[in-house]
C-alpha cells in the first residue's frame, strides 16, 4: 500500500511539473529552443547557452528536440537563418555581406557557399529573381 501511495504522489508531482512546462517536456523544450533561436540567430548559438534558460542538460535538450521535431538543433538553426536570409535578400537595401552578418555568418564566402548549395543559386541570383 505504501508503495502505491508513494507512486501516486510521484506521478502527481510529475503531472504537475509537465503542466507547468507547457503540457509536456518535449513541447516545453521545443518551444524554448524556438524562442532562443528566434531571439539569438544573428549571434553564435550554442545548446549550452540555451540550457542556461532551460532546466535540462544540453544533451537532454538535443535528444528531446530531435524526438519532438525530427531535426537536430543545428539543422533548425541553419534552416531558420536561411529562411531569414532569403527574406532579407528580397530587400535591395541590404548587401549580401549585411545579410550574411544579420543571420549569424561572419564569413560571407561561407554564407554564399551554403546558400548556393541550399537554393541552387547564389544570393545575388536569388535576389534578382525577386527584384
Amino acid at each position: 500500500e505504501a508503495r502505491t501511495y508513494v507512486n501516486g504522489i510521484l506521478k502527481g508531482i510529475e503531472e504537475k511539473k509537465n503542466q507547468q512546462l507547457g503540457g509536456s517536456k518535449t513541447a516545453y523544450v521545443v518551444r524554448k529552443v524556438h524562442e532562443y533561436v528566434q531571439n539569438h540567430y544573428s549571434q553564435s548559438v550554442t545548446v549550452e547557452d540555451m540550457a542556461a534558460g532551460i532546466p535540462f542538460s544540453a544533451n537532454y535538450i538535443r535528444t528531446i528536440f530531435k524526438e519532438g521535431t525530427g531535426q537536430t538543433i543545428l539543422e533548425y538553426i541553419t534552416n531558420y537563418r536561411f529562411e531569414r536570409a532569403s527574406e532579407l535578400l528580397k530587400d535591395p537595401k541590404y548587401k549580401v555581406k549585411e545579410v550574411s552578418m544579420q543571420v549569424g555568418y561572419e564569413n560571407v564566402s561561407y554564407f554564399c557557399s551554403v546558400f548556393t548549395k541550399r537554393y541552387g543559386v547564389t544570393p545575388n541570383e536569388y535576389r534578382k529573381k525577386y527584384l
